[in-house]
């Protein structure tokens, strides 16, 4: 059996995540954790994947008027975007299985600025770069590493 741990800052986005666990039959299976990143989590898991915010903060004025509907704290990943993943990279090991897959999601111009940051850390973490995936444009779009 499956078991998914959802987490996010957002009460928000965890309320329409429940609804829609609820609605697909899955609530079951399903815990909803409210937690500013690592700040709640508990326990070892298999695979961790991240949608983080990861637009630069001056960017975001820019993109079209739908996306800016969307809430700031979804988007905004600070002065040069890369914000969250310098956090995410600290502490990714600590809560993956040996083995264990980190999956993120990135800008598309941002494979070489995040692999930069992994660089800088992997001496004092235990997550090894195993490469970034294309989304269906061609463009860098999830970059994927593992726990040794």
């Amino acid at each position: 059996m499956c078991k998914v741990t959802l987490a996010d800052i957002s009460e928000k986005a965890l309320g329409i995540a429940q609804k829609n666990a609820q609605e697909n039959g899955v609530a079951e299976k399903i815990e909803i954790l409210q937690t500013d990143l690592w700040e709640k989590v508990k326990g070892t898991y298999h695979v961790i994947v991240s949608n983080p915010p990861y637009i630069p903060t001056a960017t975001i004025k820019t993109l079209s008027l739908e996306v800016q509907k969307e809430p700031k704290l979804a988007l905004d990943g600070g002065e040069d975007g890369l914000s969250f993943y310098r956090e995410l990279f600290r502490k990714a090991d600590q809560y993956l299985v040996s083995g264990g897959w980190l999956l993120c999601e990135i800008g598309y111009d941002q494979a070489e600025a995040v692999k930069a940051i992994w660089q800088e850390q992997k001496e004092e973490i235990g997550l090894v770069w195993e490469g970034i995936e294309k989304d269906l444009a061609g463009l860098d779009r999830v970059i994927k590493l593992r726990r040794k």
